[in-house]
């Protein structure tokens, strides 16, 4: 079942989850719950800088390992502090 759903006007909206990717919570799990719930995108945000959060675009490969139906992004990428040919690698 998805969460996609119609504005009246043909137009479908799509629901997600914003996933904060704190080391101490279960992101994989979240991740799993959010595709069981029908959602259909993940957001996570990028902040290098925050010792407390794992690597954003490692998570979001193991999210996608790990799930089957929904979608990815990083909500925030942190351009600053990406090398722009290790962003275009990393995100393609």
């Amino acid at each position: 079942m998805s969460s996609t759903a119609s504005d009246g006007g043909g137009r479908p909206v799509r629901f997600g989850y914003f996933l904060v990717p704190n080391h101490a919570d279960p992101l994989i799990e979240t991740a799993r719950r959010a595709e069981q719930l029908g959602l259909d995108y993940i957001g996570v945000q990028d902040h290098p800088y925050q010792r407390n959060y794992v690597e954003t675009w490692s998570l979001l490969a193991m999210i996608a390992a790990s799930t089957e139906t929904i979608g990815l992004l990083p909500d925030v990428a942190n351009l600053p502090l990406r090398q722009p040919a290790v962003m275009a690698k990393h995100s393609g």
